[in-house]
């Protein structure tokens, strides 16, 4: 077999897997159906995706690269405050995890339009069935920025302390590689500086593969100084781009972090036996 894309291809499986286990095992009994009668997958998939992918891997990896005496780390426990917050000396990361990807017919029937309208619907905000605007990533860290300034995050040492030198990183961190389509964090990016209230960085879009990937380079070298060189090789693209134009120079413009990253920054990492302990550890995982 010939296998084009393997991101695709991992993709497929794990919802193929995903939706055989519902199907299969049992689960689709215990979530029951919902009023149309039709089994709620959904919701596994939901109840996955928050106690797999951000309470385990998102979380142990987070812890991975914050583990220093000196750094505070706190993760959500009530949907009131960021997915996750990890602040060393005057640097803040402000983290939300989003396990999604882009809607199903939209990877084959690609449309301008609708991959628009799908971006605003998850990293935006979107509205609930009663007609309630439900925020999503933009404007849940335009609102979690706002709540560091003031001082509402009380579990911070920091909290009741002069903050206005504190630099703050806003992070949203996707598991569908999909949006890691050029020019997908710069349209989250205008998103998010049309409803900030408070001066942060700018947002960085991380897929979450690439952070757990990058941990232990992000705890060696920092996750500020990965942050900072993917924005400042981004604005010398942009103005290479507006200057000189061409489809080639516009693709590296408006480059995912990822991809940055692979051509500016160090080696990729292979994980050695110690930080597969650990991340099982961070991650509550057995280890027989």
């Amino acid at each position: 077999y010939c296998l084009l894309n393997w991101n695709f291809f991992y993709l497929t499986v794990y919802q193929g897997v995903r939706r055989d286990f519902f199907a299969r095992s049992g689960v689709e009994e215990r979530f029951g159906k919902d009023e149309a009668g039709k089994a709620k997958e959904l919701d596994f998939k939901g109840r996955v995706s928050l106690e797999v992918i951000e309470h385990r891997i998102f979380r142990a990896v987070v812890k991975l690269i914050f583990n220093g005496k000196h750094d505070t780390l706190h993760f959500d426990a009530d949907g009131t405050e960021p997915d996750g917050y990890a602040r060393t000396g005057k640097y803040l990361f402000l983290f939300e995890m989003k396990d999604t990807g882009i809607s199903e017919d939209l990877i084959t029937d690609f449309d301008y339009e609708e991959m628009i309208a799908d971006i605003e619907k998850k990293f935006v905000a979107s509205v609930s069935k009663k007609g309630k605007e439900r925020k999503k990533a933009v404007k849940q860290l335009a609102r979690d920025s706002k709540k560091f300034y003031d001082a509402e995050f009380v579990f911070d040492p920091l909290h009741g302390k002069k903050r206005d030198n504190v630099v703050v990183y806003p992070v949203i961190v996707y598991s569908g590689y999909h949006f890691s389509m050029p020019g997908v964090n710069e349209y989250v990016n205008d998103a998010y500086e049309k409803v900030k209230t408070c001066a942060t960085k700018p947002v960085t879009m991380l897929c979450l593969d690439d952070l757990l990937l990058n941990a232990v380079r992000f705890r060696k070298h920092g996750l500020r100084n990965a942050l900072d060189d993917f924005h400042k090789k981004r604005r010398e693209q942009v103005r290479r781009f507006h200057s000189q134009g061409g489809m080639e120079l516009a693709l590296k413009a408006y480059a995912p972090f990822e991809e940055v990253s692979r051509s500016t920054a160090l080696k990729s990492y292979h994980a050695d036996k110690q930080f597969v302990r650990d991340f099982f550890r961070e991650a509550d995982l057995p280890m027989n």
